[in-house]
């Protein structure tokens, strides 16, 4: 949506930098998010690496760039912790970046569009 622009749809996101979507309902909301047509995965795999993939990039990258720890969380338990190296160059940079909540991340529940939703709004990603 445009700036100043008034939704036409009943579901409207705010993102954390300012822009924004509408939706016709839930599952579009979660084609805004993933940036992908999640709506029309009928594959339950695929629907559910989605989700992770998805809040695994916004923990690695908006996110942390805000100084904000995230723990990404799939049906098994922790996937990703964006204070955690995995890599190397990941870490070679350890250290650069200063979490506001370095002992308390925020989760991110990947366990079904309702969770990712509600985890990012938990975070201050998202505004629905």
């Amino acid at each position: 949506m445009e700036p100043g622009e008034k939704p036409a749809l009943p579901y409207v996101i705010e993102f954390m930098d300012g822009r924004r979507g509408e939706a016709e309902n839930p599952d579009y909301l979660m084609d805004l998010i993933t940036g992908e047509y999640f709506s029309d995965v009928d594959d339950p795999n695929t629907y559910y690496l989605l989700c992770v993939k998805t809040l695994r990039d916004i923990a690695a990258g908006p996110l942390a760039m805000a100084g904000i720890r995230a723990t990404v969380y799939d049906g098994v338990g922790p996937f990703y912790d964006s204070a955690i190296s995995r890599y190397k160059d990941e870490v070679e940079e350890e250290g650069e970046i200063e979490f506001v909540n370095p002992d308390d991340p925020v989760i991110l529940d990947g366990w079904d569009p309702w969770t990712v939703v509600a985890s990012l709004i938990k975070a201050g990603y998202i505004k629905v």
